[in-house]
């Protein structure tokens, strides 16, 4: 009986426990709270956290599955230029067709005279080689596999006589002894003086495109030229050399083939069919560790809005983060503080973004959904999306979500949920369903306003039901009143530590003053993973975490008619 209890409870507790909590962010004390947690696309959910501590922080941040054959993350370079601007939501919007859907989106690499900083690559093609000194790349390949690390770019060129040489950049500005390939992102001409040879070069076969990962053959078309500011092809190449780099383009005549090689390496490593990537600096977090690098910019020590992207030790997880900023609901956190958040959300890896005024999170149906420093969007160079291809004509409901992910309502309130609709790809197409259909026990209270409202008159934690045709889903709401279990306390009475804890530490409760109660760790779907009764004088107890999967658990301790619980998060 006591098991069944513990599971029941931890299946009714598991949203509260996410809900609230305390992190420890560099060494400091933060009480969190959630605002909200929804699926928002295929395989993604958004959540929004408030955290207060000694400052106050607001953070969004989504989840994704990169598994989900629905979803894909890519990069957009605004306007499509290599020197364009413009903001995340207007990006998401006028890239989004009736075959693909930008749900969400946060501003990425840093820019400087309108041009990032950092590698830039967008579905396959290479905007740009440049990479600041100190630099990161964050990369995505073809099978949705994340990469992050030192990043660098390497061409090499082969001619028909088997020479080789390999490429100093690409659309950047030649230099001396530099061999330059010119793609149309970079503008209408190369910008070269005449010190120099260019040359046309044309991919075989339509749509190809010079990308990371592949070889691409490639015909000379006419004669190189030596006067400079060649006008380059919108099917194209110009491929531009001087000094010690000049022969190996001058050598070249109409109709040579030339094999292009290309690939970018992470921390020395090649990344393969790198799809997407974008710059930042610095690394965050490497191995599950807050890296010590925040001398790398001078901004990273002060509070500042803030923007990052991770993933798991598995790289099957992807979250990107806004943290909000310079406000005194969120002053914005340091890059170490930064560094534990995204360890809290998941990532073993994690990457700092361009912050402060250019730090913004889009969703679609929704906009903006943080408070930009600047007042409003800032225009910015590029941005890391959450598409779909699912068919966007699909609007036929086969799941439903309340919006709420758990609810707490005082004794006598009045409760009209709003359900989220979705398709069979998952995507979100009825931010308020109509026409749904509530049902509960007596124990939680009663279904009013044609179903469509719930008065709390009971007491405790209980499931609500909702029902639209055949489709049906449940939320948990504690009421709070006068008898049965008033409230979840994630007060400090119990103390995890540690607390993440590594897969196989074994993990400690302090009981403080809990004794002669059942205390029961559960999964977070509720199935018990180890119970332990606690009798009068026992200062704690320890879990040994070898046979736990990674990821949450929360933690139960029941006395008498009460409950606490806390979050534990296994990685």
């Amino acid at each position: 009986m006591k098991r069944l209890i513990s599971c029941v409870l931890a299946l009714l507790y598991v949203m509260a426990g996410f809900a609230s909590g305390t992190w420890i962010l560099h060494g400091k004390e933060y009480r969190v709270d959630t605002l909200y947690h929804a699926y928002i696309g295929p395989g993604t959910t958004q959540t929004s956290i408030k955290l207060a501590g000694p400052v106050n922080l607001r953070v969004f941040y989504t989840t994704t599955d990169l598994k989900n054959e629905n979803v894909d993350v890519r990069a957009i370079k605004h306007k499509d230029t290599l020197t364009g601007l413009g903001t995340v939501s207007n990006a998401a919007e006028s890239h989004s067709t009736s075959n693909r859907s930008y749900f969400a989106g946060i501003n990425a690499d840093f820019f400087s005279s309108s041009m990032p900083c950092g590698i830039t690559v967008v579905d396959g093609e290479v905007y740009c080689s440049d990479q600041a000194s100190g630099w990161s790349l964050f990369g995505i390949d073809a099978n949705k596999i994340p990469y992050s690390g030192g990043g660098d770019f390497y061409v090499k060129l082969t001619a028909p006589d088997y020479s080789t040489a390999e490429l100093s950049a690409m659309n950047l500005e030649r230099e001396t002894n530099g061999l330059v390939l010119y793609s149309s992102r970079k503008g209408a001409n190369t910008g070269t003086d005449g010190n120099g040879s260019e040359v046309v070069l044309i991919p075989d076969g339509e749509g190809n495109f010079l990308t990371p990962g592949a070889t691409v053959r490639m015909r000379v078309q006419g004669n190189p030229n030596h006067a400079g500011s060649m006008p380059i092809p919108d099917n194209g190449y110009i491929l531009s050399g001087s000094g010690t780099k000049e022969s190996f383009v001058s050598n070249l005549s109409e109709g040579d083939e030339v094999e292009v090689r290309c690939a970018i390496r992470f921390n020395g490593f090649t990344g393969g069919k790198i799809q997407q990537a974008l710059g930042g600096c610095p690394m965050l977090v490497s191995g599950g560790k807050v890296l010590d690098t925040e001398n790398a910019l001078d901004h990273l020590t002060s509070a500042q809005p803030r923007t990052a992207v991770g993933y798991n030790t598995e790289k099957n997880k992807l979250v990107m983060l806004v943290a909000d900023g310079r406000s005194s609901i969120s002053v914005g956190p340091i890059s170490k503080v930064l560094a534990d958040i995204m360890i809290y959300a998941g990532c073993s890896e994690a990457m700092n973004f361009d912050g402060g005024g250019s730090s913004t999170f889009y969703v679609k149906g929704e906009g903006v959904i943080n408070q930009p420093s600047d007042g409003s969007e800032r225009s910015v160079t590029d941005g890391l999306y959450l598409s779909t291809d699912a068919p966007q004509n699909d609007v036929t409901i086969t799941t439903i979500r309340f919006m709420d992910y758990a609810k707490t309502l005082n004794q006598g309130d009045a409760y009209t949920p709003v359900i989220y609709g979705y398709n069979q790809y998952g995507v979100l197409v009825d931010r308020n369903v109509e026409g749904v259909t509530l049902s509960c026990g007596s124990s939680l209270g009663t279904i009013t306003n044609d179903g469509t409202t719930l008065n709390a008159s009971g007491s405790g934690t209980h499931m609500l039901t909702a029902g639209y045709g055949n489709l049906t889903t449940t939320l948990s709401v504690t009421v709070i009143g006068e008898s049965g279990i008033s409230s979840v306390d994630n007060s400090q009475v119990l103390m995890i530590y540690p607390n993440p804890v590594e897969q196989g530490t074994a993990v400690s409760v302090d009981l403080q003053e809990v004794s002669d109660a059942l205390l029961s760790v559960c999964r977070s779907d509720g199935v018990l993973v180890s119970r332990i009764a606690v009798n009068a004088g026992e200062k704690s107890v320890s879990f040994d975490t070898s046979k736990w999967d990674r990821g949450m658990y929360i933690l139960n301790i029941v006395q008498n008619k009460n409950v606490k619980s806390l979050k534990l998060i296994v990685k």
